[in-house]
């Protein structure tokens, strides 16, 4: 069920996430999860691009898993984004793709 993929994305898949961050990196910070991320779409072997301007930063991700999917990628980045207390300002969640944005500007 979507409650189940979300739970899955917040718990295991978040925590493994997050201890990849803190081992390549050692700080959790806005481009080090970019960069984490980036080489997890690249090992799954998911067509992506992330833009980073404006203080923005914008993924694109495809990945023909169906709505599920994106539900539970778009999740899990959302969880890694809310540990900096930053939240998706837009997603976009389709059958084999997602969008989803950040202001990644850090808040004074």
């Amino acid at each position: 069920s979507d409650d189940e993929l979300v739970k899955a994305a917040k718990t295991s898949c978040y925590t493994g996430m997050r201890d990849a961050i803190s081992f390549i990196h050692g700080k959790n910070d806005v481009e080090s999860i970019v960069d984490v991320l980036k080489l997890w779409f690249s090992a799954s072997n998911f067509i992506n691009k992330v833009i980073q301007v404006d203080g923005k930063t914008e993924f694109r991700i495809q990945h023909n898993l169906g709505r599920k999917g994106s539900l539970y990628i778009g999740t899990l980045i959302s969880s890694l984004f809310a540990d900096l207390n930053i939240k998706s300002k837009e997603a976009l969640l389709k059958e084999h793709s997602l969008v989803i944005v950040f202001n990644s500007t850090s808040k004074k």
